[in-house]
């Protein structure tokens, strides 16, 4: 073998073994980490063993700035650890990073993060949340079941909220920067603006019926998961939309009205939902068809059920 390929071969194999070095996490005190391809540290797991009541992550680990709290990184804080203040450098909070953390009531998150994962504050007991004007994404469910969650408010730098990201949050109210050019409240419901897509309905708006308004073209996943007490609602014709999980939970919804214009219903829309629900659709529509499929007990506007007696 020449000179040349060995030497070719050797910096191969040198590539190798520090990619091999890099995919398993490094561990240095309290936490385990890898170093991503700027040089920058992504957090992976909290390996301490007695998590302090108030848990300042740290800004540099091993001399390397620490940029992103990766997925499921502290969700083993347990009850002992009530604030969290994370340090600013960091990007990205990743899937549920503190998840289901029962006693964490309060966290510090600095305007330097851009991106907030599904599920990563689910659980957690924040009595309110300070989402920093910087962040540009918010994942579906980041905030599930933070049942002590009083306010939340959007910033008008948030592009993008992949879905509701306040499920059973039974005490919250919902504000948007009035400088939103992205998102805003419709009588206290949060609504995309370009998209026309219904995002959240809050717990708290306590409504035994609501009409979703003329206009709006789609339903967010996990738009309406868990809101009890809906017991009537009513899609205009302009939807085409209905996400997975929609209605999943509404334990309380006897009657919902879906039109010809949906095109598209995800999984589980209307699962959990009460064992009277009645689903009004045209006849011969998608929705139809997808109450049919899904065992849904559905009815035509004309009340003229013959498909009752057809086998």
């Amino acid at each position: 073998m020449s000179s040349r390929r060995i030497a070719v071969a050797l910096v191969v194999l040198i590539l190798g073994v520090l990619s091999i070095a890099n995919a398993f996490a490094l561990t240095k005190g309290d936490y385990q980490y890898k170093v991503l391809k700027d040089g920058t540290v992504e957090i992976t797991k909290y390996v301490g063993k007695n998590p302090p009541s108030h848990l300042k992550i740290p800004g540099t680990i091993a001399g390397k700035k620490v940029t992103s709290i990766g997925a499921e990184a502290f969700r083993n804080l347990g009850f002992s650890t009530k604030k969290v203040t994370i340090p600013d450098g960091v990007k990205s909070i990743g899937k549920a990073a503190f998840y289901w953390n029962m006693g964490l009531n309060y966290v510090v998150i600095p305007n330097s993060v851009r991106s907030i994962g599904v599920y990563a504050f689910a659980g957690c007991q924040l009595n309110s949340i300070d989402i920093p004007s910087g962040v540009t994404s918010i994942g579906c469910q980041a905030f599930d079941s933070c049942f002590s969650l009083k306010k939340a408010t959007i910033p008008e730098t948030v592009k993008e909220i992949t879905g509701n990201p306040f499920t059973c949050c039974y005490d919250l109210v919902v504000y948007v920067s009035p400088d939103s050019k992205y998102f805003a409240m419709v009588d206290g419901v949060l609504y995309e603006k370009a998209t026309k897509r219904l995002v959240c309905y809050p717990f708290t708006l306590n409504n035994s019926k609501y009409d979703i308004p003329e206009g709006t073209k789609s339903i967010a996943d996990y738009a309406f998961f868990c809101v009890y007490g809906l017991k009537k609602v009513v899609i205009p014709d302009t939807v085409t939309t209905i996400g997975e999980c929609a209605l999943d939970q509404c334990t309380d919804l006897v009657d919902l009205t879906v039109p010809a214009s949906v095109s598209s219903i995800g999984k589980l829309a209307f699962y959990g939902c009460s064992p009277k629900l009645v689903v009004t659709v045209p006849r011969g529509s998608y929705a139809a068809g997808y109450c049919k499929d899904n065992k849904l007990n559905y009815t035509y506007p004309d009340n003229n059920n013959d498909w009752l007696n057809k086998p």
